[in-house]
C-alpha cells in the first residue's frame, strides 16, 4: 500500500512538472496545463495549483534560469515604465513577476484604481495605444466580481491592467487562485527591489 501510495505521488509531481513547463514555456493558464499534462495518466489526482508553482520555480532554477533572468531584466523595466506611465492610477503590480518568474507568454499585470474604466481607456486613446478591452472574473472575499481588462503590447511584452473601483473596498487584495491567499501586489518603489529568481 506504501509502495502505491509513493508511485501516485510520483506520478502526481510529474503531472505538476509538465504543468509547469507548458505554463512558462508556452503560456498555458494553469487549468488548461493541467489537462494537458495529465493526458495519458488515469487514477491519478491532479496537483494543485500551489503545488504546481513550486514546480514552475523549480523549473526556472534548474532548466530556464539564463533565459528567466534576461526575460525578468527586460520584464522589470518594462513594468517600471508602465506604472510610471500609469502613475495617475495608483498602479500596483501582482503575479509571478514578484517572486523573480519572467515567463516569455505571460503577461505583465497591473491593477489599477479609477473611477470608471472608460476613464482608463480614454487615457490610452490619447496616447494613441492601441489595447483590447475585456473581462476577468476575480475572487474578493467570498464573492466571484467581473472587472474590466486592458491589454496592449510594449516591445513584444503583453500587459495586462484590471481596473478597480478607486474606493477602500477595492484596496483589499483578490484571491489568489494559485494557493487561495490574497495576492500579494506592490507598489513602484517595491518592484525595484525584486530580483530574479535564482538557485
Amino acid at each position: 500500500m506504501e509502495q502505491f501510495y509513493l508511485i501516485m505521488c510520483k506520478y502526481k509531481q510529474q503531472i505538476a512538472s509538465v504543468a509547469a513547463s507548458l505554463i512558462y514555456e508556452e503560456g498555458y493558464g494553469y487549468e488548461l496545463a493541467k489537462q494537458k499534462a495529465s493526458l495519458g495518466f488515469n487514477d491519478i489526482d491532479i496537483p494543485k495549483n500551489s503545488d504546481i508553482y513550486i514546480e514552475l520555480k523549480n523549473y526556472v532554477k534548474t532548466i530556464a534560469l539564463e533565459k528567466n533572468k534576461q526575460l525578468f531584466r527586460i520584464q522589470k523595466q518594462i513594468a517600471l515604465e508602465a506604472m510610471q506611465f500609469l502613475k495617475d492610477y495608483q498602479p500596483v503590480i501582482t503575479g509571478q513577476l514578484l517572486d523573480g518568474i519572467a515567463a516569455p507568454y505571460t503577461a505583465i499585470m497591473l491593477h489599477l484604481f479609477a473611477s470608471t474604466h472608460e476613464e482608463v481607456m480614454l487615457f490610452l486613446k490619447q496616447k494613441q495605444i492601441p489595447y483590447e478591452s475585456d473581462e476577468v472574473i476575480l475572487k474578493m472575499g467570498k464573492q466571484y466580481i467581473r472587472y474590466p481588462s486592458l491589454r496592449f503590447i510594449v516591445d513584444n511584452t503583453l500587459l495586462e491592467l484590471i481596473i478597480f473601483p478607486n474606493d477602500r473596498r477595492h484596496r483589499v487584495a483578490p484571491i489568489s487562485p494559485i494557493n487561495n491567499k490574497p495576492m500579494k501586489r506592490i507598489k513602484f518603489d517595491k518592484l525595484q527591489e525584486i530580483h530574479s529568481l535564482s538557485k
